[in-house]
This record gives structure tokens, sequence and C-alpha cells, in this order.
């Protein structure tokens, strides 16, 4: 948050900023997510501060038109958000790869379905359309 380019960063940049920033900052305490990473207990304060944080993104995005409230997907973004975050912890302790370079391909392939989900997507112009047309026969 302190990074002034940070700022500038669209809610989608903020999002993957923040998985790339967590496994940066993460490393020296490998050890300590090894332990807890299978232990639904001690994750649980971080999986609510996580939640909380995403949802505040999340409605800065909608704010911003970046990404679309749709009821009652749209309630369940920030848990799709920890889903994401949770598997990505999982492959990063895995991770043998040199600078956990599996880890980053991970988070750029495996957000790409949440943070698509979030946005304006083909669904959205499907509905629209046939919306427009049910209106057109009428």
């Amino acid at each position: 948050d302190a990074s002034e380019a940070y700022g500038a960063y669209s809610v989608r940049e903020r999002i993957l900023a923040y998985a790339f920033t967590f496994f940066e900052q993460a490393v020296p305490l490998r050890g300590f997510l090894q332990a807890s990473a299978h232990s639904p207990e001690a994750l649980r304060a971080y999986r609510e501060a996580h939640k909380m944080h995403m949802a505040s993104l999340v409605q800065e995005g909608v704010a911003a038109g970046e990404v679309k409230e749709r009821a009652p997907l749209g309630t369940y973004y920030p848990e799709m958000l920890w889903g994401l975050q949770h598997e990505l912890i999982h492959t990063w302790l895995r991770d043998k790869s040199e600078n956990y370079a599996q880890t980053e391909r991970a988070i750029e392939v495996l957000s790409k379905v949440p943070l698509e989900l979030m946005g304006h997507n083909v669904l959205d112009s499907i509905y629209e359309s046939v919306k427009f047309n049910l209106k057109s026969l009428k």
C-alpha cells in the first residue's frame, strides 16, 4: 500500500501484486507456513484478514466499474479469492523450482478465472444481447 505505483494500479493489478508480494515476503516464514498450511485453525486469522482486504478491493473495483457486481455471486468474490490464495500457498509450499518460478506461473494462470469472472466478460455480453432481443420482440 505504501508504494506510489500501487495507488495507480487497477484492482486486478492490486490483487495480483498482493499475491506476488505475499510470496516474496513469506520466504523467511516458509517453515511456519508449512506447519500451519494444513491447519484451518492456524490460518483462520489470516483467512479473515485476507477476505476483508479482498472485500475492500472488490468494493473499490465495483465503485470504479472494474468489478461487475453480480448478485448473489458478487458476495462470494472474497471467498473465491481466498480459495485462490489458499491454493497458491499450497503450490508455493510444494514448489522446488528456482526462485519459485512455478509459483509465479501458478499466480498468472490460476488468477485468470476469478479475475475474469469478476470483470465484464462474455456472459455479460450474452445476457445483454438476450435482454435486448427480448425487449425488441415486445
